[in-house]
This record gives structure tokens, sequence and C-alpha cells, in this order.
């Protein structure tokens, strides 16, 4: 699966953008379908473009640390997962997560992907 506009409207909308970033959109997607190949789980496009920009956000090495990651891979109720966004929105410096800091705009990022995660997609008839 490829990252479609939505997980990259996200991510403009909160990070600076440019040629290099849309290239690493695309690395975070490709790392992204091996994890979840490995676990067997299988993703809504909208689902997969909330966990693309969280990826590209915290990266593919962290989001294998939390618990969103965990209840995913025991393939949890999708809200139950969503639920998980929200405890994602402290400040990192370098990599490194400082403990009780978090931002604003942070936690709006989390929110846009969580919604996102939630959003279901529908098949119409033209």
């Amino acid at each position: 699966m490829k990252a479609s506009k939505n997980a990259f409207l996200i991510i403009e909308k909160y990070e600076k953008c440019n040629k290099q970033a849309i290239s690493e959109v695309h690395e975070t997607a490709r790392q992204l379908n091996k994890i979840l190949d490995a676990i067997d789980v299988h993703l809504n496009q909208n689902e997969f473009d909330s966990l693309v920009s969280l990826c590209f956000s915290l990266s593919t090495k962290e989001f294998l640390k939390t618990h969103l990651f965990d209840l995913l891979e025991a393939h949890a109720d999708r809200k139950e997962i969503a639920k998980e966004f929200k405890y994602l929105n402290e400040v990192r410096i370098g990599g490194t997560i400082q403990k009780g800091r978090s931002s604003k705009s942070l936690a709006e990022r989390r929110k846009a992907e969580k919604e996102l995660f939630l959003t279901p997609l529908y098949i119409c008839d033209v």
C-alpha cells in the first residue's frame, strides 16, 4: 500500500515538506508495509495513512515500542487502538522523549491522525 494524499495532508500541515521529506514519507510507508506484513495486519487506506503520519513523526523504530503497536499486533479493536494516539504527544528532541513536555500542535496532529484512522472508507456506485 502507498501513502495517499491524506497522509501527506497531515504531514504537510505539521512538518516542513520539501522533495526530501516527500521521499522520506514514501520510505516510511515502505517500512510500515514491511512491519504490517510481518504481523499480518490489514488496514484500510485511512488507517494506513494515519500510521504513516505517526511513523513519520515518531520513526518506525519508536512506533514499534508503542502500546498502539502492541494493540495493532494483537489485532485489537480499531477503536481501542485509536485511543492510543493521544498518549503519543510528548515532545521529542533528537529522538529522545521529553517526559511531561507536550505541544499543542503535536496534540492536534495526533487528534487528526486518530480521526483519519477511524474514518471508514465507503464504496460508492458511480
